[in-house]
């Protein structure tokens, strides 16, 4: 089987799922180590049998247990900077990499100490440190998300102060920057399946209409 006939094979049933076929491209070529460019230079080539298998087994766990690319993978890409994920953190996603756009475009403030509060995997705390020359503190109330999130700076060579808190609990000193991308789905909302088969509850939910840790941060 060639990549050309592997894509369109799995990239038929994607869509007749109703699931992103653009997850099938992303899975061939990153366990293929391809770039987007050498995929579509190989398209004609045969795929080496026991990629072929390792590739199927990934593409059927997104198609048929309806998992996640990045957690099949153990990896995603946020701002530059390749993280870590698993089911203890949700998957960075790239609205979150406007939020880190503005605090860098925005400040103004020499080595500024930065606080981000519910970091997850550390995406937004790791990108403004690669990005800022500052002091970044990063917060979460869950062990198994910080336990990535350290990971993830030690991956990227970066330094930055972990401590497990709910919000501010834990938290002392002030700080010239408050980030978060807090919980803020109301729990009578609906999300899509893939979403709410697989990322932690903890950091989608939130009472208040969603609201509740806008309103503790503010505070």
């Amino acid at each position: 089987m060639t990549y050309k006939e592997l894509y369109t094979k799995y990239k038929t049933e994607a869509l007749n799922l109703g699931l992103e076929d653009s997850a099938i491209k992303l899975l061939i070529t990153e366990l293929s180590n391809f770039s987007f460019t050498e995929f579509y230079l190989n398209f004609d080539k045969k795929v080496p049998e026991e990629r072929l298998k390792k590739i199927a087994n990934a593409i059927n766990k997104y198609l048929l247990e309806k998992v996640p690319v990045q957690y099949i993978l153990g990896y995603t890409y946020f701002y530059g900077l390749k993280l870590n994920v698993n089911k203890s953190v949700l998957i960075p996603r790239r609205e979150t990499e406007e939020l880190v756009d503005y605090v860098i475009n925005e400040n103004k403030i020499t080595k500024p100490k930065i606080l981000d509060i519910g970091t997850g995997s550390g995406a937004i705390a790791i990108a403004l440190k690669a990005n800022i020359e500052s002091n970044v503190t990063a917060v979460d109330i869950s062990d198994a998300a910080l336990e990535v999130a350290k990971e993830n700076a030690r991956k990227n060579n970066l330094e930055i102060n972990f401590i497990k808190s709910d919000i501010f609990e834990n938290v002392k000193g002030r700080y010239d920057i408050i980030v978060s991308n807090p919980p803020y789905i109301a729990k009578e909302e609906i999300v899509a399946e893939l979403v709410y088969l697989n990322e932690p509850h903890l950091a989608l939910y939130a009472e208040a209409d969603g609201l509740y840790y806008y309103d503790k941060i503010l505070k």
